[in-house]
C-alpha cells in the first residue's frame, strides 16, 4: 500500500512537461514489474495453401507491441518464413 501512495505522490509532484515526455518513451518490455499480457482471444495461423504444396511449415517469431487498451498496436516479424510471416502477422494482429 505504501508502494501505490507513494508512486501516486510522486505524479502527482511531476510537471506536466515530464509526464507528457513520459507517454512518448519507447514501449516497455516485460519482465521485472511489467507483469506479462494474457491473451484474452486466441486466433491461430492459417497455414497457407502454397506453403502447404512446398512442404513449408515451422514457427514464425512475431515481436508485438501492446496499446494501453490491450489492443494489438504493432506487429514485426523477428525470424522470417517467408511464405508463413503474413498468416503469422495476420492471426496476432487479432489477438
Amino acid at each position: 500500500m505504501k508502494r501505490a501512495v507513494a508512486a501516486l505522490l510522486l505524479l502527482a509532484a511531476t510537471p506536466p512537461a515530464a509526464v507528457r515526455l513520459a507517454a512518448q518513451l519507447a514501449p516497455m518490455r516485460v519482465g521485472g514489474p511489467i507483469q506479462p499480457p494474457v491473451k484474452i482471444k486466441d486466433v491461430k495461423p492459417v497455414h497457407p495453401a502454397e506453403a502447404q504444396r512446398a512442404g513449408i511449415q515451422g514457427a514464425v517469431i512475431v515481436e508485438i507491441v501492446i496499446d494501453e487498451t490491450g489492443r494489438v498496436s504493432k506487429a514485426s516479424i523477428l525470424r522470417s518464413i517467408p511464405m508463413l510471416d503474413e498468416a503469422a502477422l495476420e492471426a496476432v494482429r487479432q489477438w
